[in-house]
């Protein structure tokens, strides 16, 4: 069975197309090498030597890129949760190599964790967790959270 290589520039979705072994073919990125009875389309190869060895270095770029997409959305999620500002910096100076795992262990350990190397860095001794701090905008009817005597 010939194998074709996908040269689309994106992500391409075959909702109905299938391969030479009846296989739904689902989503094609740039540089899939598939068994096809046919090209699917215009976008479609015959599959060269070239393609082949080329392989090994797409699959690591797309690895890579999933990796920094996974490493800016655990930022985020870390910043929203309240980490300092010098550990966030910390983390993403460190990038993706240093910084993923970093951030996964943080994110695991949840507001906890987080809350915990914020007063390490702080300098402070462990105790009780800190409560976030109150947003005025957040208040309903200009309740500040305290009672008046």
């Amino acid at each position: 069975m010939p194998e074709y290589t996908f040269d689309g520039h994106c992500l391409h979705t075959y909702p109905v197309a299938r391969d030479a072994k009846g296989r739904h073919i689902g989503e094609a990125e740039p540089g899939d090498i598939r068994e096809l009875d046919a090209p699917l389309d215009h976008m479609w190869h015959l599959t060269t030597d070239e393609d082949r060895a080329a392989m090994p270095s797409i699959l690591a770029a797309r690895e890579r890129a999933r990796d920094e997409e996974r490493f800016a959305g655990h930022v985020r999620q870390l910043r929203d949760m309240g980490l300092n500002a010098a550990s966030l910096a910390e983390i993403t100076e460190a990038g993706v190599p240093g910084g993923l795992t970093a951030a996964e262990g943080l994110l695991r350990g949840g507001v906890r964790a987080v809350q915990q190397l914020n007063r390490q860095q702080a300098g402070l001794p462990p105790g009780k967790p800190q409560r976030r701090p109150r947003n005025p905008d957040s208040d309903q009817a200009g309740d500040s959270g305290t009672k008046e005597a």
